[in-house]
């Protein structure tokens, strides 16, 4: 039985997908533009988390305008809605008129020689995925199953599609979902010695005491690590980046992260490209939905 407010954010994002589809079909669904941002904002599914995500974001940052950041940070899915809806059609091109490259020489290691390439929850995680593959590269990318979703039986199609459309630009790679743990360890080393670029986020708190753990803005996060430790045995290069809203486009940012060969040094310098992420930016990070959730380091409580 699924929460019935899950089952209405489900149903609410249903809708605002298939309205937004037909007007990608009509050529309407322009970018950043400021008629589907507003649309984007009166549709969104998310507006019924409106308190927790920006209550969230307000108990970790000083903020001189939280409305003004939710309201970007709805145009910012809005923005996923309308480029998800483009990536059947995504090229160059499409990548040259609206993402910039802040780091380009990193970003071109990281296509020529592969690597680890490790991102956030920035609604763009899809997006991001594809960039590699439009400058050349294979790439292959980590995430849950959909069918593990339990909205699977009301946005299944939609989930489909977002990995259908996003893979279609992988020149060879493929989602490998963690449903499958065995399979999942075996198609990982395959496409790391390949030398293919492995687009993986581990910006969630998988809750076990005894792993890793890392603090981001004054709470503390136990974040899945098992890619990364495979990267680092394999010795295979890490970088981190993230996608965010830019004007009328995207900048992804890109940096190679010197390992050591060790895991909580990996994981202090990829938590540390998201905190000055959100400092600069708050409303780039999806993850404020769960940030609330994460415990609180004992000296930062009041």
């Amino acid at each position: 039985m699924i929460d019935p407010a899950l089952l209405a954010f489900g149903h609410r994002y249903c809708r605002q997908l298939k309205i937004f589809s037909w007007l990608a079909r009509c050529g309407l669904a322009r970018p950043g533009s400021a008629a589907i941002c507003r649309l984007g904002r009166w549709l969104s599914p998310y507006k019924a988390y409106r308190a927790k995500i920006q209550g969230a974001m307000e108990s970790a940052l000083p903020l001189a305008n939280s409305d003004a950041i939710w309201l970007a940070w709805l145009d910012n899915h809005t923005r996923f809605v309308t480029d998800f809806l483009a990536y059947p059609t995504m090229d160059a091109h499409w990548v040259k008129e609206n993402v910039s490259f802040e780091s380009a020489d990193v970003f071109s290691q990281l296509c020529a020689g592969g690597g680890l390439f490790l991102t956030f929850h920035t609604h763009h995680q899809n997006t991001l995925a594809c960039l590699p593959g439009l400058a050349g590269a294979s790439v292959s990318a980590v995430a849950a199953a959909p069918t593990e979703s339990p909205l699977y039986p009301v946005i299944g199609h939609w989930a489909e599609q977002l990995n259908r459309s996003s893979a279609c630009h992988f020149n060879g790679g493929e989602y490998l979902f963690t449903n499958d743990l065995r399979g999942l360890a075996k198609k990982l080393r395959h496409a790391f010695t390949a030398g293919q670029v492995v687009v993986c986020l581990a910006d969630v708190n998988q809750g076990d005491s005894d792993g890793a753990t890392v603090e981001l803005l004054g709470r503390r996060i136990a974040p899945p690590t098992g890619v990364i430790e495979m990267a680092l045995r394999l010795n295979v290069p890490v970088f981190a980046g993230i996608l965010s809203p830019r004007g009328q486009g995207l900048i992804l940012k890109t940096v190679r992260i010197e390992t050591q060969e060790t895991l909580n040094g990996t994981l202090r310098a990829y938590f540390s490209l998201l905190e000055q992420s959100i400092i600069a930016d708050p409303a780039c990070w999806q993850g404020w939905e769960w940030f609330s959730d994460l415990p609180v380091i004992a000296e930062h409580q009041t």
